[in-house]
């Protein structure tokens, strides 16, 4: 059976996992991680998909970090990592995504009828990037958790189908993390329970903790930044540096 366009297969992850409650908490401020549960399930979906798509040393802890490789098919070429976060914001509404697929031909886009929910094209101008085009929308009771969950869909998708483009790659390393957007808490909380330091072992071991930061923000957007750790920096916190020696390349996105 020939595989689906990729934009469908996309949409088919990107819905899966978006289905998965990940909100995090911000009442669990610096006390336990991940600060909801459904991180941990996400996590340890992804963990069982990497393994079935056949990664190596694939990971799944109890606070919902994941890490896997996918060994390089040149050798000597160089390694890059990526580096995602499972939860999305806690915006006060509801938790539960009900994503939905509009054609866009412009205007303002009506997400719920019902509750006459807009979204208005002189608040939001960038719309006018996507006229003619399909865009996945919330049903404007929720956030739509594209912030990481798009990502998230679009490396899985890379990885699978990577073998069957017989693409040409040095290994890859993927690391699905929590509690991104509540910054302070995770740190506290991973201080008090001992997965700060075991999570910047795990980087440094993995990806030299070195190389370059990629940020994707809307379509034609990108932000390269040099990232470097040096000692211990705070989670979430990168330093400017020089380009890595090794060739490693690490990207978060947000």
């Amino acid at each position: 059976m020939p595989l689906k366009p990729i934009e469908h297969r996309l949409e088919e992850r990107f819905r899966r996992y978006s289905a998965i409650t990940t909100q995090s908490d911000p009442h669990n401020l610096g006390k336990c991680i991940p600060s909801t549960p459904g991180q941990q399930v996400l996590a340890e979906l992804l963990a069982g998909e990497l393994r079935a798509m056949g990664l190596q040393d694939v990971i799944c802890d109890a606070h919902a970090t994941v890490t896997a490789v996918k060994p390089g098919n040149v050798p000597g070429a160089p390694r890059i990592g990526f580096i995602y976060h499972l939860d999305t914001f806690d915006s006060g509404l509801c938790p539960h995504v009900k994503a939905q697929k509009i054609h866009y031909t412009g205007g303002d886009v009506c997400l719920n009828a019902e509750k006459k929910i807009w979204m208005r094209l002189q608040e939001h101008p960038e719309l006018n990037k996507y006229v003619g085009q399909d865009i996945l929308f919330s049903d404007g009771t929720s956030v739509l958790g594209a912030d990481d969950k798009a990502a998230i869909a679009s490396v899985m998708e890379m990885i699978a189908s990577l073998d069957s483009r017989e693409e040409k790659h040095g290994d890859i390393i993927v690391c699905f993390v929590p509690d991104e957007e509540d910054r302070l808490g995770r740190c506290e909380a991973s201080r008090r329970q001992g997965t700060f330091q075991r999570r910047l072992c795990l980087h440094a071991r993995l990806l030299r903790a070195r190389g370059g930061r990629v940020r994707v923000l809307q379509r034609g957007e990108r932000d390269d930044q040099i990232y470097r750790c040096l000692g211990a920096p705070d989670v979430g916190q990168g330093r400017d540096g020089e380009p890595a020696a090794d060739g490693c390349r690490l990207c978060f996105t947000f």
